[in-house]
């Protein structure tokens, strides 16, 4: 390969290299650190608004950062909404799933409580809890009292209807709209203690 060539293709894989890194360390990361899994506990990715949010956030993370591999996880098998830029896997593979969880209600979140991940972060995009009259209160109280899951809502006052309904401290952000990439700087920052409220 003639010189010249050599050096227009050291160079390209040299911005390429910049790149990465300066992606990686919007979210806290660097280049030496191991690829981190997250995974997103949803119904389905079919027709409804919660689907597209989650699928336009997802898809917009994964166009803009690297160093986490982001994996849908479904309870349902519906046609999907957008062409997921991530794995699509069946809630069978939450068995022995250890990496951080995002959850999107209450019974993708009861499912994430069941098998062994530490850490799960519960999406509250509304309050289906009020309408679960089939699910026991100590069901639901063991869901908003395990110390491995940090609740994000959508509302103020789902914020406080939760910390009235079942006496806890919801210590984690209001968010209006899903938004992957704040919540993974979360997650990255109490895994890795980095600064969270860079934007």
């Amino acid at each position: 390969m003639p010189k010249k060539q050599k050096n227009i293709k050291g160079k390209e894989a040299f911005h390429r290299r910049q790149k990465a890194a300066n992606q990686l360390s919007e979210l806290g990361l660097s280049l030496d650190d191991e690829l981190y899994n997250v995974g997103i506990v949803i119904q389905h990715i079919g027709y409804s608004q919660l689907a597209f949010d989650v699928l336009k956030s997802v898809e917009q993370f994964c166009l803009n950062y690297v160093g986490v591999d982001i994996c849908f996880i479904i309870q349902q098998q519906n046609p999907s909404l957008i062409n997921p830029l991530c794995p699509v896997l069946t809630v069978d593979h939450l068995i022995g799933w250890k990496s951080p969880l995002i959850t999107t209600d209450l019974s993708t979140t009861i499912d994430a409580i069941n098998n062994v991940s530490e850490n799960i972060y519960y999406y509250v995009y509304d309050l289906d809890f009020l309408q679960r009259w089939d699910l026991k209160t100590s069901v639901l109280n063991r869901v908003f009292n395990d110390p491995r899951i940090t609740l994000i809502t959508r509302h103020h006052t789902y914020k406080k209807i939760i910390e009235q309904e079942f006496g806890v401290s919801v210590r984690g952000e209001i968010m209006l709209k899903f938004d992957l990439h704040k919540i993974v700087r979360m997650i990255l920052g109490e895994r890795k203690n980095v600064r969270t409220n860079k934007n």
